[in-house]
C-alpha cells in the first residue's frame, strides 16, 4: 500500500512537494497517525541512510533495536516511549512528544534504555482469575487478582523491557505529573489539579496546571502520567 506524502502524518516531518511517496507504516502496536515508520527514523531523522533502499539493508541487518529486539522491517510502526537503539554505534532514544505536538527522539543513557513508561489501556479478568493489563504499545501484564486491582486504567506503569518486571505505579489522580498525548496541548507537561468523570456518554474530562500555573482543560483520555514532582523517566532533550 502507497502513502502520498501529502497525506502523511506530520510526525514523518516530511517535505511535501520533493517527493511524492512516502512509507505507509504497517499495522502495529501504535496506530498509524501516532507513530513514525522505522525507515523514515533512520534516513530522514537520524541521518543513517541516504535511500529508502539504504535503511531496508541497515534493517534487515539487524542494525536497529526497537525496546531490545531487532527491527527488520522499515515499515515497523515507531511511537510513544518505544526506545530504539542504534547497535552500531551504541546511541539509544526514546520517542517522546515533543513542546510542539510532534513525535521526536530524544537521547536517553543505558540505564533508562532498560525501561519504559506504559499507560494502562484495558484492563479485564483473564483465565485463572488473573487481572490482564493491556498497554498502550499492546504489551500485556498478567497480575495475581488481588494485585492487578491496583491498577486502573488511565494509570502508567514503570516497567523494566527485558523481564516486564514492574518498578513503580503511576496513578492517574490529583497531583500527579502528567504529558498530554491528544488535543490542542499535545506534548505539554502539567499537574493534575481535578479529574471530573462525567456520568453518561459525553468523555471524561480533566483539569491541568501548566508550568506558568495556567490551566488546561482536556480530555481525561489525553493525559499519560510520568512521574509526581517530577518525570521517572528522561522526556526531554
Amino acid at each position: 500500500m502507497h502513502l502520498k506524502r501529502l497525506v502523511a502524518s506530520e510526525h514523518f516531518r516530511l517535505p511535501k512537494k520533493i517527493r511524492t511517496f512516502a512509507i505507509a507504516p504497517r499495522a502495529g502496536k501504535h496506530p498509524k497517525h501516532e507513530s513514525i515508520p522505522l525507515g523514515h527514523i533512520i534516513r530522514d531523522i537520524l541521518g543513517y541512510a541516504l535511500s529508502y533502499k539504504e535503511a531496508r539493508k541497515a534493517a534487515r541487518k539487524g542494525m536497529f533495536l526497537i525496546d531490545g529486539r531487532p527491527a527488520k522491517d522499515i515499515k515497523l510502526p515507531v511511537g510513544l516511549m518505544d526506545v530504539l537503539q542504534v547497535v552500531a554505534t551504541g546511541e539509544k532514544y526514546r520517542v517522546v512528544y515533543n513542546e510542539n505536538g510532534i513525535l521526536d527522539l530524544i537521547k536517553i543513557d543505558a540505564n533508562d534504555a532498560k525501561k519504559k513508561l506504559g499507560k494502562i489501556r484495558f484492563k479485564k479478568l483473564a483465565k485463572g482469575g488473573k487481572i490482564q493489563l493491556t498497554l498502550h504499545d499492546g504489551r500485556n501484564f498478567f497480575l495475581d487478582y488481588e494485585e492487578g486491582n491496583k491498577y486502573k486504567v488511565g494509570d502508567s506503569i514503570l516497567f523494566e523491557i527485558s523481564g516486564q518486571k514492574i518498578l513503580d505505579h503511576l496513578p492517574l489522580k490529583e497531583g500527579m505529573l502528567v504529558m498530554i498525548i491528544g488535543g490542542r496541548w499535545r506534548g505539554k507537561t502539567a499537574k493534575v489539579k481535578e479529574i471530573i468523570d462525567i456520568k453518561g456518554l459525553e468523555p471524561n474530562r480533566i483539569v491541568l496546571e501548566g508550568k506558568d500555573g495556567e490551566e488546561i482543560r482536556t480530555l481525561k483520555d489525553y493525559v499519560f502520567v510520568i512521574g509526581k514532582d517530577k518525570p521517572v523517566l528522561k522526556i526531554t532533550p
